[in-house]
């Protein structure tokens, strides 16, 4: 899932991750079932992070995670990528 990376990287991409499921729970938002769900609310999940002042780089390394744990998500959402 992450070949290739050192473990303060892995770290980081896990957290980034768990922080998803944490902002679904704390919204009680139900887990997307479609994609167009799923890209609605990653958009808000984005929107959510800077309303709150995160750092520019968070939902860089929030969607750089993401890619790395679920590349078919980047695939259907770019079919044109090479999905590695």
């Amino acid at each position: 899932m992450f070949a290739g990376m050192a473990g303060k990287s892995i770290s980081d991409c896990t957290a980034r991750i768990a922080d998803i499921f944490l902002y679904l729970e704390g919204y009680r938002i139900r887990w997307p079932t479609s994609f167009t769900q799923l890209e609605i609310i990653l958009g808000d999940y984005s929107n959510a992070l800077f309303q709150e002042g995160a750092p520019h780089g968070y939902a860089a390394r929030f969607l750089s995670a993401l890619r790395r744990f679920a590349p078919a998500l980047c695939c259907y959402a770019n079919p044109v990528s090479s999905c590695s």
